[in-house]
C-alpha cells in the first residue's frame, strides 16, 4: 500500500470519518477499525504515530471525543453544525427576516391607505358578528 504525507484535507476526511462513525455499520471503534476505514476511502495506508500528530493532535483528539460518545451513546450537544454552517444560517435568516419586515410594512401602508380612503369617504365598516 501507497503512503503519503498528511494533508489538511485528510484530516478534514478523518475526522469526518470519526464524526460519521456508525457502530453497527462500522463495527467497534478502535485504531485499527479505523486505520482500516481511512485506507478503503482514501487508498492509502497511514500508522498509528502519524494521525496522532495529525493537526496538532486533531485527529487524536476527535477519536477520543467518538469513543466517548460511542460509550456513552449519547450526541454531544452544540457540535452538530459547525461555525461556518451557523454564520451561513443566521445570514439566511437575517435576510428572511428583513424580507419579513419589509413585507409587513407594506401592509401596514396599504391597511392605513383603506382606512384613509374609508375616512375621507365618510364609510364606515360594518362588522359582522363582533
Amino acid at each position: 500500500m501507497k503512503r503519503r504525507r498528511i494533508t489538511d484535507d485528510d484530516a478534514a476526511t478523518f475526522i469526518n470519518i470519526l464524526k460519521s462513525w456508525d457502530t453497527n455499520k462500522d463495527g467497534e471503534l478502535n485504531w485499527n477499525s479505523f486505520i482500516a476505514s481511512i485506507q478503503v476511502i482514501t487508498g492509502y495506508l497511514y500508522e498509528r504515530t502519524s494521525l496522532y500528530k495529525t493537526k496538532e493532535g486533531a485527529v487524536y483528539r476527535e477519536f477520543e471525543a467518538a469513543k466517548t460518545q460511542i460509550k456513552t451513546g449519547a450526541k454531544s450537544k452544540g457540535n452538530s453544525m459547525s461555525r461556518k454552517h451557523l454564520l451561513l444560517a443566521h445570514s439566511k435568516l437575517k435576510l428572511e427576516i428583513e424580507i419579513l419586515r419589509a413585507e409587513n410594512l407594506s401592509l401596514l401602508q396599504l391597511h392605513a391607505g383603506y382606512l384613509k380612503l374609508l375616512y375621507e369617504n365618510d364609510i364606515a365598516p360594518e362588522f359582522d358578528g363582533l
